[in-house]
């Protein structure tokens, strides 16, 4: 009975002290700056003011010291309770031995657990917590318990390592909802609405996703997904939790690699056909959309690598997670990496450097993944004529209205630039299954310089093909020729194997030049213009 007291009080006394705490995050700092600038306006106004907020540290002024606040006759009473149980170690009955802290400290393990599912998602609505809103709560709750070590003989970091040990696994591991799984299906549930919805697009110039209107209000991409809230889940979630996020990302993925894999069998005379031409037989866009559902194509293969470069941006959060944590442990293990022996699995340091935050060029996830579509002789025909499908089907994109490159994130409106981390990522994890399962005899570096040159060269035939189109209807139809060259660059950054001297051997760079050129100029005359109506 004691011990479900001292655990009542101790929830109530933590609330208290949760509303105290939240005071000094930075967010409560800007609401007072709003409310004392809206005062202001007010006062110009004449206006009747809104009660004020409350003051950090405006709990602690007292008229008399016999004056107690609610959080003082908790604390009181949960102290006493905390006492009268730290006085007795252990009670015999019944030929019993009943031990009074090992109970308390089971409460005490549920309770934690109770506050942190509890402060998961936002008062009144379906959205979880910001992660450093969440991060910050968490250690408001871990600096009440701490204090019960003054009052009772316990390892409250014990409790802490359970409890949170238990919130990085997934949540059929444990008896409730957990941090790891609740993060893990809010966010991706999110990212895939609405890059399917094409309401937000990766920024790498911003390195997180933005909203295309920035009034709508279902999905707040800038907020969630910068640099600072992804490394404050690194933080709450840890490898645990990242590593199954990632492998839950990468089922949300699977499906759309499957649809496209079976619109490439749908086309595979016509690709066959497309891989053999040279550049003077090299058909028109015309011929290229008697391709079968090549829309949903290149579709399927945007929200493929925006959802890809979600899972760099949560890997590179937590590298800097771990290299504050613990950067001797990151250092071991990237020296493995580097010089792991022949004989060694190679997935097993593949898995060890992505858990510490290391990019690979075969992400594990993606590699369990793609394992069913890579176990037959016939599948390293369908990923090579996957990559003609793409080279065909992507200059198809300069039609589309959406396909206009934005200056100021580095990336196009439609998400665009992302097929060229898909196609990197796609293409190494494919042909790294093939390898390591015998279907494929040549070494993977071997085979994957050929089949990217091989890319390059047909998705430059393309692009130059578009570059001396002489339709004039085609012409008109032409809108971000531009844009589409840029694609090209962002291709060499992505992946390892292609170089800028493979790209100038197959594209001028003075045309890429050029188009980067007028891509920006084009937004500086924009701006031009706006200045000038105003």
């Amino acid at each position: 009975m004691t011990a479900r007291e001292a655990q009542k009080y101790l929830e109530l006394y933590c609330e208290e002290r949760l509303k105290i705490h939240m005071f000094t995050h930075p967010s409560y700092g800007a609401m007072l700056m709003a409310e004392a600038k809206n005062n202001k306006e007010k006062e110009a106004k004449k206006e009747r003011l809104a009660p004020p907020l409350p003051l950090p540290g405006a709990e602690s002024k007292r008229s008399r010291l016999e004056d107690l606040t609610d959080m003082d006759r908790n604390f009181a009473k949960m102290v006493s309770h905390l006492q009268a149980l730290n006085t007795i170690p252990s009670l015999v009955v019944w030929q019993h031995t009943f031990a009074p802290r090992e109970y308390i400290i089971h409460h005490l393990d549920e309770l934690f657990n109770r506050l942190i599912s509890q402060y998961i998602f936002q008062e009144g609505s379906q959205q979880v917590q910001l992660p450093t809103m969440m991060a910050h709560r968490l250690i408001g709750v871990m600096d009440v318990f701490r204090q019960l070590e003054s009052y009772i003989t316990l390892d409250t970091s014990r409790i802490f390592n359970v409890v949170l040990l238990q919130h990085t696994q997934p949540q059929e591991n444990t008896p409730g909802p957990t941090l790891a799984s609740q993060y893990t299906n809010w966010y991706l549930d999110m990212l895939v609405e609405h890059i399917k919805n094409g309401e937000v697009c990766y920024a790498p110039l911003r390195k997180c996703f933005v909203r295309k209107h920035q009034m709508a209000l279902t999905f707040n991409a800038e907020l969630y997904t910068n640099i600072s809230e992804l490394q404050a889940l690194a933080k709450m979630l840890g490898p645990y939790g990242m590593k199954y996020m990632g492998e839950q990302l990468m089922e949300r993925c699977e499906p759309y690699i499957k649809e496209m894999l079976a619109i490439v069998q749908e086309n595979k005379d016509l690709l066959i056909a497309l891989r053999a031409c040279t550049m003077d037989m090299f058909p028109t866009a015309q011929l290229a959309k008697q391709l079968k559902r090549h829309d949903v194509f290149m579709s399927n293969c945007i929200i493929v690598g925006a959802l890809f470069n979600f899972r760099r941006l949560t890997i590179s959060a937590l590298h800097s997670v771990v290299a504050k944590r613990a950067s001797f442990l990151q250092n071991c293990i990237l020296d493995y990496k580097t010089n792991v022996s022949p004989e060694v699995d190679p997935s097993i340091a593949d898995d060890m450097a992505t858990a510490a935050g290391f990019m690979v060029d075969a992400d594990p996830a993606l590699c369990a993944a793609l394992q069913k579509h890579c176990s037959s002789e016939d599948c390293e025909m369908m990923w090579t004529l996957f990559n003609v499908m793409v080279a065909v089907t992507l200059p198809l994109q300069s039609m589309e209205v959406d396909s206009v490159f934005r200056a100021p994130i580095e990336g196009h409106e439609n998400n665009l630039h992302c097929v060229s981390t898909a196609v990197t990522w796609l293409s190494s994890c494919a042909y790294t299954n093939l390898v390591r399962s015998g279907l494929e005899k040549q070494p993977l570096q071997v085979i994957l310089k050929e089949r990217v040159r091989e890319f390059l060269e047909k998705v430059s035939e393309r692009m130059l093909k578009l570059q001396l189109e002489e339709d004039k209807e085609l012409q008109k139809e032409i809108k971000h020729r531009d844009s589409l060259f840029i694609l090209l660059e962002k291709m060499v950054q992505d992946s390892s194997y292609i170089t800028y001297d493979m790209l100038e051997n197959n594209f001028p760079f003075t045309i890429l030049r050029n188009s980067i050129r007028a891509v920006y100029e084009s937004k500086k005359k924009k701006a031009l213009k706006i200045e000038n109506e105003i």
